[in-house]
C-alpha cells in the first residue's frame, strides 16, 4: 500500500482512525463516499448504552468520554472511533458516548459499511486487521483493556486441583 497527501480533509482523520490505518487512501476515498458528517454540542451524548443505533463513527474534531456501566472509562478525541461492535456486530450500543466539547464526526450506516464491506475485499481485510490491533493494542501491558481484563480474570479464583 502507497499512501500519498489525501486529496480531501476528511480523509486524514479517516486514514489515522485505527480501523482504518492499513488502507490505501483510494480506499478511504470510498468509505468518505458512504458517509455524512455530524455535530455534537458539549454535554450531549451521541450514543446511548443498551440503544438499537448501530452506526460506526470517528470523531474529525472534539472530545468525548466513554461510559460504560455508569462509570467514565475512555477519553476520545480526532481520530478515535466507536461504534464497531454495534455496526458490525449488530448488537445494540455497549457504551454511552458524551461529547465533552463540540464534536464534529463522520458516521456511517451499518448497513452502507456492510455492503462496502461485502464489495471491496481488500477494505473488508483492511479493517480486519485494524481491529486485530486494536484488540492487541487494548490488552498489551499499558493498553486500555488491561486493567479491566485483570480486574475480570481476579473476579475468578483460579481453579484449585482435587484433593486426593
Amino acid at each position: 500500500m502507497t499512501r500519498t497527501h489525501p486529496a480531501h480533509p476528511v480523509d486524514a482523520s479517516l486514514a489515522n482512525a485505527a480501523i482504518f490505518q492499513s488502507l490505501a487512501l483510494d480506499d478511504i476515498a470510498l468509505i468518505r463516499g458512504c458517509a455524512h458528517e455530524d455535530h455534537f454540542t458539549a454535554g450531549t451524548p451521541i450514543v446511548c448504552e443498551g440503544d438499537p443505533d448501530r452506526r460506526f463513527y470517528v470523531i474529525l474534531h472534539g472530545e468525548a468520554t466513554v461510559i460504560t456501566h455508569g462509570r467514565s472509562a475512555i477519553h476520545l478525541t480526532s481520530g478515535d472511533h466507536f461504534g464497531e461492535i454495534a455496526a458490525l456486530g449488530g448488537t445494540t450500543r455497549t457504551a454511552t458516548i458524551i461529547a465533552e466539547t463540540d464534536v464534529h464526526l463522520l458516521s456511517i450506516s451499518h448497513f452502507n459499511l456492510k455492503a462496502l464491506l461485502r464489495e471491496q475485499p481488500e477494505i473488508a481485510l483492511g479493517v480486519i486487521q485494524g481491529l486485530c490491533s486494536i484488540v492487541r493494542d487494548g490488552y498489551s501491558e499499558h493498553g486500555p483493556l488491561a486493567a479491566e481484563a485483570e480486574n475480570w480474570v481476579s473476579a475468578f479464583p483460579a481453579p484449585t486441583a482435587p484433593n486426593r
